[in-house]
């Protein structure tokens, strides 16, 4: 079993980049989702063996119990004894008590065993082996189950991101962080509606609707989660389309993306040579990780691929250049020049 994840990436992030951000997040996928890919291949497993080794259990544990009620007919089953009538009526009166418990106590056995073997079967051991490679197969894991080993693999793959003229992935971010309590929760309401919507078409099966593929558009596969792979989308943003730091240092507004509906996203910021990572599980916070580290986590000779192919980067390029978007150059210096100007008039008053 192979699972998909998209991720709507600018085209202005370096492509050197990109394999190690996409192992890294399959990585996390893997080790924060265990739970879910747990439940995903023992449902399965039981989906496969509810046929054979499930209703063999089940079958066994009633055949057990209606021998085990038949044996304990006969065991019970006392002659008659004409000299004492009294007794008689006694003997059979504690008999019924006695063969009433030891059915009772029959019936919670089997059930219990029967429990034991369904949870047995459904009980998976998983393996992921610490190096991997860069090419097209997956960050996979080996689960074990009674039923055999199975193969269970997470891929991250990149997807151009079509946006509005005039617009990047960034500002879709921005706007929606900057948005007041009321359109907070009118926006939340209205996604889902939407959510909701499309959730609908994917359980009944409609033609054309219940595997709708990526189309690019940050709104209908992110927000409105209206593609095959549901609210799963990632993206991958350049740090010089967002003007300033503290986007990120405002853990609310971060938390209030996610509530909103954005999936976990990535911050590539090419100048400094680091990844900040907003995932959903963190809450609100930001993770910011270096390139090397990234590539160094790989195992192998990532790291010194990553390297080589950033100086052939370098070399082909007339001057050491890196593009800035001029909305933060131009943002950064008015807010020093306001400072500056501030401290000035402080001092002089």
């Amino acid at each position: 079993m192979i699972i998909i994840f998209p991720m709507l990436t600018d085209d202005s992030v370096s492509t050197n980049i990109l394999p190690g951000i996409c192992k890294a997040l399959e990585k996390f996928l893997i080790i924060y989702e265990l739970d879910a890919i747990t439940r995903m291949t023992s449902k399965k497993v039981l989906t496969i063996g509810s046929k054979m080794v499930g209703a063999a259990v089940l079958s066994g544990a009633l055949a057990k119990t209606k021998k085990e009620g038949f044996d304990l007919l006969e065991q019970t089953l006392i002659k008659p004894n004409p000299q004492d009538e009294f007794d008689r009526e006694q003997r059979e009166a504690n008999a019924s008590q006695e063969e009433m418990k030891k059915r009772s106590k029959t019936a919670v056995k089997n059930v219990l065993d029967t429990m034991k073997g369904i949870k047995d079967l459904a009980t998976s051991s998983l393996y992921m082996p610490f190096d991997s490679s860069l090419s097209l197969e997956p960050t996979y894991v080996t689960a074990t189950t009674t039923l055999g080993t199975q193969l269970l693999g997470i891929k991250v793959i990149p997807v151009p991101v079509k946006s509005k003229e005039g617009y990047s992935l960034a500002n879709y971010l921005t706007v929606d962080s900057s948005l007041n309590f009321m359109d907070t929760l009118i926006l939340r309401l209205e996604t889902k509606i939407i959510r909701g919507f499309w959730r609908l078409c994917r359980s009944l099966r409609i033609p054309y609707l219940k595997s709708r593929v990526i189309s690019g558009d940050p709104q209908k596969d992110i927000l409105w989660a209206s593609t095959f792979h549901k609210r799963f989308v990632f993206c991958l943003l350049n740090y010089s389309d967002i003007t300033g730091n503290e986007f990120f240092r405002n853990v609310g507004g971060v938390h209030k993306l996610h509530s909103l509906g954005w999936n976990s996203f990535v911050i590539a910021d090419d100048v400094n040579k680091r990844a900040i990572f907003c995932m959903k599980q963190f809450h609100g916070l930001c993770s910011s990780v270096p390139y090397q580290m990234i590539y160094s986590s790989i195992g192998g000779e990532a790291s010194k691929v990553y390297d080589k192919l950033e100086d052939i980067k370098k070399s082909a390029s007339p001057f050491f250049k890196t593009s800035v978007n001029s909305k933060q150059i131009f943002g950064e210096s008015k807010s020093l020049f306001d400072n500056y100007l501030n401290d000035y008039l402080n001092r002089i008053s």
